[in-house]
């Protein structure tokens, strides 16, 4: 604390070494922020030109908060222009709040040596330096060590800097960080053109002022002028002696009056006409401020514009690229569009191939089916045909056999007359008579009767003969189509099997027709069989006796599958 209160005795009494008007004895009187105003103006009139925001802050910590703040940025920015910077042992960031609310002296010794820092590096460093050298001993030792402190200390910000530092170095967009520039830029630029018409009015006001001021000047010197010769013709004993002296005098006291009274208006027109130069000289500064914020304007302007256009043309490239990838997306699709179309055709191609082959199975099938179909009515006409002579051959064989069983008996009959006749007394050959004539007429007719049977069962075997030659015929002759048509028919299942997709059920059904035509032959085989032993039965001329008919009859009946029950033996 003793440190710190000699740092302040020592500020205060540097700071007292200007023209202040009073003297100051604490901080606290600085804490408004006038009183370091009028010291940042005494060290650079040019720079700091500007009024703060509050010309008669009022006793609330705010408004004092303001002006400190005002002065603040204006001290940081002035000592970063200088060709030495900010120096590392000063912290540049004094909590102002503090200052202004609760007068804190460290704070405010923050601020105050930042103002002895701007004032050694300031144009009239000079006369500072001398100033300095004029102070008391303790003064400029405390001062020295400032200074000393400030070129090669080092600084160290606590946490909240650092925050603001971390803050200050967080990436900003550049459109926000340009916009907010020349936002700045426009608000600074028509606050100095309206401070600018109001100091021309002003100018032109003094002028007329002026103006006025030196016609009155010369008006006033032409009557003084007239008076004084008037009063050196009095004094010569020239003028008009008629008039009233004390008059003349009082009316002199009177002129020279009003000549102090304009020479008092002169001087202080005069006084306001240097007053106006002054201000005119500070609006040129202003005014070529202005044009420097002009220029900055201009080029921020032309920047933007450049940045616009390069934002356009990223955007038009950025269009492009999209373009690009939605044709390489649509290029993607119909490529595979491309491919599905192929596979498709390929399909096709395949199908019209299967479709091709099966087409010509199908002709195939047309070629073959109307054969096999007449074939196959062929073979049932001449089943039928064989069948109804089966029948009929088979009837006519039962009427034989009957008239045949018939015939043995009528022949066992008469042999049993015979016997009969020869074994008895009373027979032709011993006893002669009228009676044996008769018997043998009886029997020379009867045997003449089975003679003629015998004739027409001799004929009726030729003509079953015949029958059965011209049945063996066009059995001989289907038979080799049958076996042809099996053959061929053999070769184009084979060719339409090793070609055809068709289902295994198909081949099963098929297989099963082809057996069914197989049983066919085999029974029209059986039939043939049955007819050639028929037919060798009917050439014998002669039937086998009883007991082997017995057994060669149901045997032809079972070959021909007819009913034995009209067969009697």
């Amino acid at each position: 604390m003793a440190a710190e209160h000699t740092v302040t005795q020592a500020l205060l009494e540097w700071i007292n070494s200007f023209a202040l008007g009073k003297t100051i004895r604490t901080t606290e009187e600085l804490s408004d922020g006038t009183i370091i105003w009028e010291i940042l103006q005494d060290i650079d009139p040019q720079y700091f030109l500007d009024e703060i925001p509050q010309r008669a802050p009022s006793d609330h910590w705010l408004s004092k908060w303001q002006n400190l703040k005002h002065i603040h940025k204006l001290l940081v920015n002035y000592i970063r222009q200088q060709p030495d910077g900010m120096p590392s042992g000063l912290d540049p960031n004094p909590n102002l709040e503090l200052v202004a609310e609760k007068n804190s002296v460290k704070e405010a010794n923050k601020l105050l040596k930042l103002l002895l820092i701007a004032a050694i590096r300031s144009p009239n460093a000079q006369t500072y330096v001398e100033t300095l050298q004029s102070l008391s001993t303790p003064t400029q030792e405390a001062l020295k060590n400032i200074f000393e402190e400030a070129q090669n200390g080092q600084h160290e910000a606590i946490d909240g800097e650092d925050d603001v530092k971390e803050e200050r170095e967080l990436p900003v967009d550049p459109e926000l960080q340009f916009e907010e520039r020349v936002g700045k830029m426009l608000a600074e630029n028509n606050r100095m053109a309206r401070e600018k018409k109001e100091m021309q009015k002003q100018i032109d006001d003094m002028h007329d002022r002026l103006a006025r001021l030196q016609e009155n000047n010369d008006t006033l010197q032409s009557r003084l002028a007239s008076t004084e010769d008037r009063l050196v013709n009095l004094r010569s004993g020239k003028g008009d002696l008629g008039l009233n002296a004390k008059a003349l005098e009082s009316k002199s006291r009177q002129q020279e009056d009003i000549i102090a009274t304009q020479e008092a208006r002169l001087a202080t027109a005069q006084d306001e006409i240097d007053s106006l130069r002054m201000t005119v000289e500070s609006l040129r500064v202003k005014n070529q401020r202005f044009q420097k914020l002009q220029d900055d304007y201009d080029e921020l302007k032309t920047e933007r514009d450049q940045l616009a256009r390069k934002a356009n043309a990223a955007e038009k490239y950025r269009q492009k690229l999209q373009a690009s990838q939605d044709f390489e997306k649509e290029n993607q699709s119909l490529r595979n569009q491309i491919k599905d179309l192929q596979q498709q055709l390929k399909e096709a191609d395949s199908q019209q191939k299967w479709n091709s082959e099966r087409e010509v199975e199908l002709e195939e099938y047309r070629r073959v089916l109307p054969r096999i179909e007449q074939e196959c009515s062929e073979i049932q006409n001449l089943k039928k045909q064989l069948e109804f002579n089966n029948h009929a051959l088979t009837e006519r064989l039962s009427n034989a056999e009957e008239q045949r069983e018939r015939d043995d008996a009528l022949i066992s009959e008469l042999r049993e007359r015979v016997r009969e006749l020869e074994g008895s007394p009373g027979s032709p050959s011993l006893t002669p008579g009228t009676e044996t004539p008769k018997l043998e007429g009886t029997l020379q007719k009867d045997f003449e009767a089975i003679g003629v049977k015998e004739s027409q069962l001799k004929s009726e075997n030729e003509e079953l003969k015949k029958e059965v030659e011209l049945l063996k015929g066009p059995s001989v002759s289907i038979g080799s189509p049958l076996e042809g048509f099996s053959e061929a028919f053999g070769e184009t299942l084979q060719q339409a099997r090793a070609n055809s997709s068709q289902s295994d059920e198909y081949w099963k059904l098929y297989e099963q027709f082809t057996s069914v035509l197989k049983k066919l032959a085999e029974a029209q085989d059986a039939l043939d069989v049955t007819k050639r032993s028929l037919n060798d039965a009917l050439t014998e001329g002669k039937w086998p006796q009883h007991a082997e008919r017995k057994k060669t009859i149901p045997l032809i009946h079972s070959q021909l599958k007819l009913p034995t029950g009209r067969v009697s033996t």
